[in-house]
């Protein structure tokens, strides 16, 4: 460290009198202030990042600024001027969000973390607190902290980081031991009885990628952040949300969902918000809305992307402010509910195209969780249909003993484009129609099915060339033809080959679109 400190003020000297005004010289402030953090001395540090951040600006050295305000943050938390702290935290946070550098991104992001958590270590030795903390007290600080420890945790996942995720878990294993507030105060056995069952429903989740869903299930649970879930039609956004609801905090507290799709625009202020009397023809009395029903506990908004635009400005008020007017009443109101959204749209296809806000969009954006389909998630497929068996015939069979294995390969292969809620639908009619016939055979399969039956002639050995790529195309333009709901057209462009050719191959192969 002082070998680098007597290079960087060498190498600093040398700038200013070759390029006083270049970005050398911003550099060699930064990188000499950083020595100086190292070396354990903050005062020395916080004028050399001020200055530097000078010559940033004069010079248009932008990811330097980015790392200087870091810095700062670094300094001054070390001087306990935690408020100067998290100011040179979220500055760095905003520069390299708008920038574009993840990992960087991460590493501020980790800084604003350990700064929020700072300030609250200090309020904390001074206050004595009780489990049901107020709104301004050090809680809000941990929480906080908790947030910004979480995006830096994804944010480091994001460019496949293990060692600043290590730093993330460290912090947060710290801000647990040390919390009483009951969201955190939950065991890992007790947070784990959700893997099993939720609202008396079991759930599934062997497979990695869904083993890695339930960590983020486990993580927005901790915190009062927004979450945002995303996936396909039938992969259980609903399931998820309520599981995120029932891990935490307000698990005791109501859980109101509301379909946002379902609800007309002309009313659908009325419905979230509540009216006053007499705010329309007819509104005889006032009356609450869905916001007040989940006071206290968490709104579920379903298929987000179809809120009616002018609506978004007042979630995204609620979810900043925590206030909400009812339709035809001047009073502000406030309302204590966490937000949980959901959407099978690209809700960054929906911004491009005017139809949902950006600003809303990066709100609810801090706890993202795609939850996989279930082509991506094979290893929960037997398990889920033993689930749905027992469901429908009110005993525990397994799969293989009610269903032939021409019908097992077949359930397999098909990609499942209705996924979990396609394949329960179908599991339960194969097994009442086996409950009649002894066992569920190949002949008892739909239409939309058939194109998976594998109809090379039975030979175990078989070494053919010819039979094997057969094979495969079929499944494949099977599949091209399901996930695009029989559309030719598209499916020949997601195979890659002409809609002709598409045509030939299918009269060759006995392949009929699926309806």
């Amino acid at each position: 460290n002082e070998s680098a400190t007597r290079y960087y003020t060498r190498a600093l000297s040398l700038g200013r009198a070759l390029a006083p005004e270049g970005d050398i010289v911003a550099e060699c402030l930064r990188r000499l202030a950083s020595t100086r953090l190292q070396a354990g001395e903050p005062f020395e540090a916080i004028p050399l990042l001020k200055e530097a951040i000078e010559a940033c600006e004069k010079c248009g050295e932008r990811y330097e600024i980015g790392i200087a305000h870091r810095h700062l943050s670094q300094a001054y938390r070390e001087l306990d001027n935690h408020k100067q702290a998290l100011n040179h935290s979220r500055l760095s946070v905003d520069h390299f969000k708008e920038m574009g550098a993840r990992l960087e991104l991460a590493h501020s992001l980790l800084e604003a973390a350990r700064a929020r958590h700072a300030w609250f270590s200090l309020q904390a030795n001074d206050i004595e607190i009780g489990l049901h903390a107020a709104q301004d007290s050090p809680y809000t600080h941990l929480e906080e902290a908790w947030s910004y420890a979480i995006e830096a945790f994804h944010a480091y996942a994001d460019v496949d980081y293990a060692h600043g995720q290590n730093n993330c878990e460290q912090l947060m294993d710290v801000m647990r031991r040390e919390s009483t507030p009951v969201w955190l105060r939950k065991t890992p056995s007790e947070r784990s009885k959700v893997d099993q069952t939720v609202d008396n429903k079991p759930f599934i989740a062997s497979s990695p990628s869904m083993k890695k869903l339930m960590t983020m299930v486990e993580i927005s649970a901790s915190t009062i952040e927004p979450v945002l879930v995303t996936g396909e039609t039938g992969t259980g956004k609903e399931l998820i949300a309520h599981m995120v609801h029932e891990m935490g905090a307000r698990a005791g507290a109501p859980f109101v969902p509301v379909n946002c799709a379902a609800i007309p625009e002309s009313l659908f202020e009325r419905e979230f918000f509540g009216h006053a009397k007499g705010a329309y023809t007819g509104a005889e009395d006032a009356k609450p809305g869905l916001c007040e029903e989940a006071d206290g506990g968490t709104l579920f908004l379903d298929e987000i992307g179809d809120m009616p635009s002018y609506l978004q400005v007042k979630l995204l008020r609620l979810l900043q402010e925590g206030t909400y007017r009812r339709l035809g009443d001047p009073q502000e109101r406030r309302v204590d509910l966490r937000i949980i959204a959901a959407t099978n749209a690209p809700l960054p296809e929906l911004i491009a195209g005017g139809k949902f806000r950006q600003d809303l969009y990066y709100r609810l954006q801090t706890l993202e969780m795609r939850i996989p389909p279930l082509r991506e998630r094979p290893e929960d497929l037997v398990d889920l249909m033993s689930l749905f068996i027992s469901r429908a015939l009110g005993e525990s069979i397994a799969p293989g003993k009610l269903f032939d294995r021409t019908v097992m390969a077949v359930f397999r292969r098909y990609p499942w484009p209705g996924n979990v809620r396609e394949l329960e639908a179908m599991t339960r009619r194969m097994a009442l129609l086996a409950r009649y016939n002894g066992k569920a055979t190949a002949d008892l399969l739909p239409d939309q099915l058939s194109p998976w039956l594998d109809k090379r002639p039975e030979s175990r050995g078989c070494l053919s060339l010819t039979a094997h790529i057969a094979a495969a195309e079929r499944e494949r333009i099977g599949h091209a033809l399901v996930l695009n709901s029989g559309n030719r057209s598209e499916a020949a462009r997601a195979l890659g080959i002409s809609r002709n050719q598409l045509y030939r191959k299918m009269e060759k192969l006995g392949i009929r679109a699926p309806k």
